[in-house]
């Protein structure tokens, strides 16, 4: 069954949360509100998440050895959707990466697929991994030769932006988010944004360093006093509407995370 690339919200929709996943919806999907703000359909992680937070994906699983370097145990030919890797030294749960990435970073078959499901497998242990069906394997990949590593979908198990970012920024919460709670995180348009600094009108704004899920403007968040290297050290999330009064205040910011 295929699925809407974009759904569309009536203004409000977007603030509501779910318990459960609506419909199979995968991770991910892009919503579009009728003044044109952007949401992208996620699932909160462990911790409880209030409204006008930044949002980040979850790091890495066990210090990032499944991420590649992984071996095929099986030889493949093209059009397959069932690939069987060896986990090495740390198990993985049933559908971790379901609805992430598969990663080929060996010869030959280099490429990016995307997982619909897989098994659980103890360190060592061998799990078969299943595609989607549209996404078959392009390249036959060659058993004890071809490596691969795996992403989680960037939606999935998503956490409050710490202090020291330890992934990507991708959104904010329009709503308080119940731990595990499916909801519409925002990345476009106007939004409501904790932020550490005042604003002002059509200054940059950055992930903050002050507060964990805070904003800052560009011009005051820098360890670097210059703001020479500011552009490079904390990635823009949007642009300041107004000028504002307070530290640690909700404002209104232009998000331009992801359109």
């Amino acid at each position: 069954m295929s699925f809407p690339v974009t759904v569309g919200l009536d203004i409000g929709m977007e603030k509501l949360t779910y318990t459960a996943n609506q419909n199979g919806r995968v991770l991910g999907t892009r919503a579009v509100t009728p003044d044109g703000r952007v949401f992208r359909w996620a699932l909160a992680g462990g911790t409880a998440i209030e409204a006008g937070k930044l949002v980040q994906t979850l790091a890495e699983i066990g210090s990032s050895v499944h991420v590649n370097g992984l071996t095929v145990v099986n030889a493949t030919v093209t059009g397959v959707t069932t690939i069987t890797v060896t986990m090495a030294t740390t198990p993985v749960a049933a559908n971790v990466y379901a609805d992430g990435d598969l990663v080929i970073d060996t010869s030959p078959g280099q490429a990016m697929y995307r997982i619909k499901s897989h098994q659980a497998a103890d360190s060592g242990a061998d799990a078969e991994f299943t595609l989607y069906d549209s996404d078959e394997i392009k390249n036959a990949l060659t058993s004890g030769t071809t490596l691969v590593g795996f992403r989680r979908n960037p939606y999935t198990s998503v956490i409050i932006t710490p202090t020291t970012v330890t992934g990507v920024c991708i959104g904010v919460t329009p709503i308080n988010v119940a731990i595990g709670a499916y909801f519409w995180l925002q990345t476009w348009g106007p939004a409501l944004v904790n932020m550490d600094q005042a604003p002002v009108a059509g200054k940059r704004v950055i992930a903050g360093i002050l507060s964990v899920g805070h904003a800052d403007i560009s011009s005051t968040s820098s360890a670097d006093t210059t703001g020479a290297n500011e552009a490079q050290s904390y990635p823009q999330i949007g642009v300041a509407q107004t000028a504002g009064a307070g530290a640690d205040k909700y404002h209104r910011i232009f998000l331009t995370i992801s359109p």
